[in-house]
């Protein structure tokens, strides 16, 4: 498996759908910004691949992360989720994958 400059070997750029020869084609969390239903997360995406969101409150805790959404279907782009239980201060930390 060729590694890239972006990190990435070509079987997990081929997973997310992203060009292995463009260290600017990644998946990305982009950004996390309040809006009024509750924190909307938008990362890079491709329409042809499904997506998973989970949460964490406290990155210390064993496990970290849960499932907070599962077949987010992508678009063109950017994909944004947004977070309705995410009240109040957190911190919240986000992380996305590719639903295989």
């Amino acid at each position: 498996s060729c590694l890239r400059t972006d990190g990435m070997n070509n079987w997990k750029e081929w997973i997310s759908g992203t060009d292995p020869t463009n260290n600017l084609s990644v998946l990305q969390m982009l950004t996390a910004t309040n809006s009024d239903p509750g924190l909307s997360v938008t990362w890079l995406s491709v329409p042809n691949r499904t997506y998973f969101l989970q949460r964490a409150l406290d990155l210390g805790a064993q496990p970290a992360f849960s499932s907070l959404e599962s077949n987010i279907v992508g678009q063109p782009v950017t994909t944004t989720y947004t977070d309705t239980n995410a009240i109040g201060l957190g911190p919240y930390f986000y992380r996305v994958g590719i639903q295989q």
